[in-house]
C-alpha cells in the first residue's frame, strides 16, 4: 500500500508540476495515466531516473512556450508514443518537424485527429 501511496503522490507532483493549467476532471484521468505508466515503470528502474522524464525533457525543449498546447500519449514502456496538438501552435512547423523527426515523431495528418506519433524501428533487411 505504501508503493502505491508513493506512486499517487509522485504522479499529483509530476502532473501538477508538467501540467498546471489542466482542468480538474482531464487532471484526474491524467493522474490516472501517470499512475499507470510509473506502476510499470517502478518494477523497471527507480522512479527518479525513469526514461519518461528525459522524453519530456526533450519534447518541452523543442515545443518552448507551446508546450503547454500538446497532450502526451505514453506507451505501456513509459516512452511517450503520441504527441496531440490541443491548441494553435505558433508559425515555426518546418523547425518543429524537423526537430521532432531527429527524435523518432512523424507527423500525421487526420483533420482534428492531427498528431505526431513515435515511429516504429524498421527492421534493416
Amino acid at each position: 500500500m505504501v508503493k502505491l501511496e508513493k506512486i499517487y503522490s509522485e504522479a499529483v507532483k509530476f502532473v501538477e508540476e508538467k501540467f498546471p493549467n489542466v482542468d480538474e476532471k482531464e487532471k484526474r484521468i491524467t493522474i490516472l495515466a501517470v499512475m499507470k505508466m510509473l506502476l510499470e515503470l517502478s518494477k523497471l528502474e527507480d522512479l527518479s531516473t525513469s526514461k519518461v522524464q528525459g522524453d519530456i525533457s526533450k519534447i518541452q525543449e523543442i515545443f518552448g512556450e507551446d508546450y503547454r498546447k500538446i497532450a502526451l500519449k505514453f506507451n505501456d514502456e513509459g516512452s511517450v508514443s503520441e504527441i496531440v496538438p490541443i491548441g494553435w501552435i505558433g508559425g515555426k512547423w518546418i523547425e518543429l518537424n524537423e526537430k521532432l523527426k531527429v527524435e523518432g515523431y512523424k507527423w500525421i495528418s487526420d483533420k482534428r485527429k492531427s498528431r505526431w506519433i513515435k515511429r516504429e524501428v524498421e527492421k534493416i533487411e
